[in-house]
């Protein structure tokens, strides 16, 4: 039987992305759009009031945290494939190319070194 990880180690790097993307959409695109009418609908008088993003308070330090986050996990998930390739793909290629190369080499229009082609101009 495998050792089957919980959902939340294997995902939460996706549900962190998905989640800044939430608040990034509803920040300004959502929240700018239904804002104007919203108070225009419920608060017909009044003088219109514009959205304001409650993330770029304080000079934005929400998005340079989450994109810190974001970017450093992702750049992390790199280097474990990478790490996982380096255990493990090299020998699946090498095999992988010797089976092939002896089999398709002559059937393989690609494997086949190309050909120098004279030019038809002539040089004077």
């Amino acid at each position: 039987m495998k050792n089957k990880e919980s959902w939340v180690f294997t995902a939460w790097r996706p549900a962190i992305a998905r989640s800044y993307l939430l608040i990034c959409v509803f920040d300004f695109l959502i929240g700018p759009i239904v804002s104007p009418i919203y108070q225009s609908l419920f608060y017909p008088g009044q003088e219109f009031v514009p959205w304001k993003p409650n993330t770029l308070a304080e000079g934005g330090l929400y998005h340079m945290a989450m994109l810190t986050i974001v970017g450093v996990t992702a750049w992390g998930r790199t280097q474990e494939k990478l790490k996982f390739m380096n255990m493990f793909g090299e020998e699946m290629e090498v095999e992988k190319n010797t089976h092939t190369m002896e089999s398709t080499e002559e059937e393989n229009p690609l494997t086949k070194p190309l050909r120098k082609t004279r030019s038809r101009r002539r040089r004077r």
